[in-house]
């Protein structure tokens, strides 16, 4: 059951790439899971692995390396159409439920019109115990329908 937790917020995590979201999801399924406990490092373990001052001034050739991978723009930019992706999505899914509201209407429509059907039905019409011919009028916004009827010739 707890892998199938981290397993969702894995999800959410990438499915939704807002980073105040990321953020609140990753610190609060930490604080909750004792798997994800386990597998987080230790405080010494981190400092372990920053570099002190006295390190840095040691390595002669460090702030050279580093201009000269700032120049030769080996440090990528983030998604450059991060936006237009978001557009294109938000278009997409403004698509679909447009054409679900759209679908649903036609199909209640369809379906009120044949509930109205089976609800009213004349078999047969008589009007001064004679045969009589029935003309059937349903206003548009109105939930009625008028039944005229007269004697045939």
């Amino acid at each position: 059951m707890k892998m199938f937790k981290c397993k969702v917020v894995d999800f959410l995590f990438s499915l939704i790439p807002l980073k105040k979201w990321q953020d609140f999801l990753i610190g609060h399924h930490l604080q909750r899971c004792p798997l994800c406990q386990k597998k987080m490092a230790s405080a010494e373990e981190v400092k372990s692995l920053f570099a002190q001052q006295g390190d840095v001034e040691s390595i002669p050739d460090l702030w050279p390396a580093v201009r000269t991978r700032l120049e030769e723009g080996g440090l990528k930019r983030p998604f450059r159409f991060r936006r237009l992706a978001w557009i294109a999505g938000a278009a997409g899914l403004l698509v679909i439920v447009s054409s679900l509201v759209w679908l649903s209407s036609i199909s209640l429509n369809r379906v009120s019109s044949n509930k109205l059907a089976e609800r009213f039905q004349i078999n047969y019409i008589r009007v001064g115990n004679e045969p009589a011919r029935a003309y059937f009028f349903k206003p548009r916004d109105l939930k009625m329908i008028i039944v005229w009827a007269e004697k045939t010739p």
